[in-house]
């Protein structure tokens, strides 16, 4: 198992790198949750819509003038 090593904090400048390396890692995931949940919307959305609005094949299309 990955064992992590932390650094002791024992001095406010040690403390505020390691609340700015925390505020970091917050936003970043923040940012990853929220891409990944607008995958998801958009994902169910193209599903939703491809079930409402078959798409023909263009193989069994016909063409314009036959219509």
């Amino acid at each position: 198992m990955n064992k992590k090593n932390y650094e002791i904090v024992d001095s406010t400048e040690k403390l505020e790198k390691a609340i700015e390396r925390v505020r970091q890692a917050q936003k970043n995931s923040l940012l990853l949750l929220r891409n990944k949940s607008i995958k998801y919307f958009l994902r169910r959305q193209l599903r939703q819509t491809r079930t409402e609005f078959p798409l023909q094949s263009s193989r069994s299309r016909k063409p314009a003038w036959a219509l």
